[in-house]
């Protein structure tokens, strides 16, 4: 939350016409992200050596099962 722009969400977590990619929340849940918000966005931004590169470079690439699995490897849930 910016105290001037209100709520910020990274723009990696949506499609060019705006809307989230399928897979996104899924994986958010299995990461925790409502206990840890920072620490799943840096999950999406860095780099995986499971994955080979960067789990947000996969999203809307037909990878949502490789994502689901890398996160269910490290998740909470």
């Amino acid at each position: 939350t910016h105290p001037d722009r209100g709520v910020q969400l990274p723009a990696f977590q949506f499609s060019a016409a705006g809307e989230p990619w399928p897979a996104l929340q899924a994986v958010n849940e299995r990461l925790g992200a409502a206990d840890d918000p920072w620490g799943v966005a840096c999950w999406w931004v860095d780099p995986h050596a499971g994955l080979g590169g960067i789990p947000a470079d996969l999203l809307g690439q037909e990878q949502d099962e490789l994502l689901l699995s890398a996160a269910a490897a490290v998740g909470v849930a």
